[in-house]
């Protein structure tokens, strides 16, 4: 319930002449990142004294100081309801922008129940995948600003068949930003029951949103975009549909030339309607961008099979690419010691200076712990990130513990073999006890650090740590892929499969783990005969596609390789059949004969399966 409106504090001189030195500042502020300046601008904000243009700057950057510190200040302002409304959503972005844990689920509960709109815009915000109900309420909601923070909040989550309809629901929201921003979600989590809406957004009168609908439909392999595609070169967009069209284009080609002679046969007669846009001339390359060109470009092909490059640890798959992720958790995860880039040690006296210095700016902290390899400072760095793990912003605490990876790595605790607690000595089992601390953390992010570093070291007690996350429904979203590797990596067979099976079982996969999981359960097959699992592909295959249809691929593609049902279809060396298990009644696929989706019929073609349309 919004809160009586608090009395107003009388002017205080001092603080008005600092609001004002720094307001000149601004954009030397934004650039080194001085959170010297924060206070004096939060309280420079609250006065609401600013004309519209300082009002801007002065968002910006303290969106840019991202200061824990002004956090109660703001919160406060929020919910109090007694600033001006230009303030109060002032307040809100800022929040929006801040590292800060999330609050007890009962306090945001209370403050989606609001009356006052901002405050159920600041409530939104902190809303996951499992609060599907919620975040379809919340798109109905009359007020655009919690509409287009329900939509953010929309972003790798739609996978369930209410957040698809409620994502579909955005993507035709009368307010730009919100079909902007719902046109990202699209592209994260790629529903196949939003083709139409995105195709309708061609002609959105939003240049914003024009170019959002352009990103997304690069990841949707489907005919009506093709067509859709080539029309819109000749408008206002032009330029930006030849790019997505060349890359979809690309991609059907590599999986034409990769999917044998049955799989190419069915993929021809599906795109025979765009077929004139396959044969134009493709070679100039003007169009090109760095990035893949899609999630089945080497498909079941001659060349590289889901899981390759995956690295076994202690019989098991540690990690898989479908689950990797730009953060620099991963990149750092893969340093050094394990064939990934290098990076500058770190100068340890700045370092220290930096880290302990509240005032110094936050990108340049993380860049220190982050940018930098750690691993020659030994006890005096073990201790200094032992107190930076403490700190309030989750930001901070993710980067310490990359920077505990590192030490963890030069103590000898990441290898092949792995080594024990007599060999990794103080430095080395300090690193590890505080990197079981991060997989334990409040903040699933800082999780999946620990639990990937725990892994590749082979510390069996990520195992435990690994179970509670996958039990934690906050938790799961972000850091199920590295406790579901870690359990399968250091568990014994049991445990592993006993958590691969959980997450094929599920019925609505709201968490995303499904695809891990398919990949790992490959490998496990492929080590001892597992019968059990195939029952659990069959069930995913013949499932109907709800959101993506990236689970269905990679199940057909798992299923087919891992038993003898598709033994009549022309196979990639690679694909042999792993199990001799036959599929008794053989897997109806009828379902998936319409679908409109190169990954789809190209599954189709390898399996030989010969229905009405395309067969």
């Amino acid at each position: 319930m919004t809160a009586e409106p608090a009395p107003q504090p009388e002017p205080d001189p001092r603080a008005e002449n600092r609001s004002r030195d720094w307001l000149h500042r601004l954009r030397d502020v934004r650039e080194s990142g001085d959170r010297r300046a924060a206070a004096p601008l939060v309280h420079a904000l609250i006065q609401d004294l600013l004309d519209d243009d300082q009002h801007s700057d002065v968002v910006d950057t303290l969106c840019v100081l991202e200061d824990l510190r002004c956090e109660n200040a703001l919160t406060d302002v929020l919910l109090s309801g007694a600033a001006s409304l230009r303030v109060r959503e002032a307040a809100l972005r800022v929040l929006m922008c801040l590292p800060s844990d999330d609050p007890p689920p009962l306090r945001v509960a209370a403050w989606l129940d609001d009356p006052d709109p901002l405050v159920r815009a600041h409530g939104a915000t902190f809303l996951i995948p499992r609060d599907e109900e919620r975040l379809a309420r919340l798109m109905r909601d009359p007020a655009p600003v919690v509409r287009r923070a329900a939509a953010e909040a929309l972003v790798a989550s739609a996978r369930t068949p209410i957040l698809v309809e409620t994502l579909r629901r955005a993507l035709r929201d009368p307010d730009p930003y919100v079909r902007e921003v719902a046109c990202r979600a699209a592209l994260f989590d790629e529903p196949l029951a939003a083709t139409y809406d995105l195709l309708h957004l061609l002609d959105d009168p939003d240049p914003d949103v024009r170019c959002g609908v352009y990103d997304a439909l690069e990841d949707f392999p489907c005919v009506s975009v093709l067509l859709a595609l080539a029309d819109a070169r000749s408008g206002p967009e032009g330029e930006l549909a030849a790019v997505s069209l060349a890359l979809l284009v690309t991609r059907v080609t590599v999986v034409l030339a990769t999917s044998g002679e049955r799989g190419a046969e069915r993929i021809l007669r599906w795109v025979a309607p765009a077929r004139w846009v396959l044969d134009e001339d493709w070679s100039s390359g003007t169009w090109e961008r760095d990035g893949d060109i899609g999630d089945g470009a080497d498909r079941d092909g001659e060349g590289s099979e889901p899981g390759d490059g995956v690295e076994v640890v202690g019989g098991h798959s540690a990690g898989d690419p479908a689950l990797a992720t730009d953060d620099a958790d991963d990149a750092a995860q893969a340093g050094d010691g394990d064939g990934g880039r290098s990076r500058p040690a770190v100068d340890f006296a700045r370092a220290q200076r930096i880290l302990t210095d509240p005032d110094a700016a936050a990108v340049e902290q993380r860049a220190l712990l982050v940018d930098r390899d750690w691993g020659a400072t030994g006890a005096d760095g073990l201790r200094l990130l032992r107190d930076v793990m403490r700190a309030p912003g989750w930001d901070v605490r993710h980067g310490a513990a990359i920077a505990l990876f590192d030490l963890l790595r030069a103590a000898g605790g990441i290898g092949g073999a792995g080594a024990g607690e007599a060999e990794l000595g103080a430095v080395g089992r300090g690193a590890a006890d505080a990197l079981l601390c991060s997989a334990r953390d409040v903040e699933p992010i800082v999780r999946r650090v620990g639990l990937h570093a725990l892994t590749h070291a082979r510390d069996p007690r990520a195992v435990e740590a690994a179970g509670e996350t996958l039990a934690d429904e906050g938790a799961r979203h972000l850091a199920g892929d590295a406790a579901l590797q870690a359990i399968v990596a250091l568990g014994d067979r049991a445990q592993a499969e006993a958590a691969i099976r959980a997450e094929l079982q599920v019925e609505v996969d709201r968490d995303g783990l499904q695809l891990g999981a398919i990949h790992l359960a490959e490998r496990l097959a492929s080590e001892v005969p597992w019968p059990a699992v195939v029952a659990d592909l069959r069930r995913i295959v013949e499932s109907p596609i709800v959101a993506g249809v990236a689970v269905h691929v990679a199940a057909l593609q798992v299923l087919r390789t891992l038993t003898a049902a598709s033994a009549g279809a022309r196979m990639s060396p690679a694909s042999v059949p792993l199990l001799p298990v036959s599929l008794a009644p053989p897997v109806s696929l009828g379902h998936l004969e319409a679908v409109d989706h190169l990954d789809i019929q190209a599954q189709l073609g390898l399996w030989g399966w010969r229905g009405g349309r395309f067969g």
